[in-house]
């Protein structure tokens, strides 16, 4: 099952990818959007998971 998830706003200004901090901070929003996404998924599975 697969589950859109919003949407992350990225800069487009092309020196914004030489900002080590900003990098890191839409890295970590992705991260956590995909994380909370995956633990939504998780609740809705029953046990036991087989294959």
């Amino acid at each position: 099952m697969t589950r859109p998830l919003s949407c992350i706003e990225v800069d487009d200004d092309p020196e914004r990818a030489d900002d080590q901090a900003y990098v890191q901070k839409i890295y970590d929003q992705v991260e956590a959007q995909i994380q909370a996404g995956m633990d939504r998924l998780a609740a809705k599975r029953t046990l036991p998971v087989l294959g």
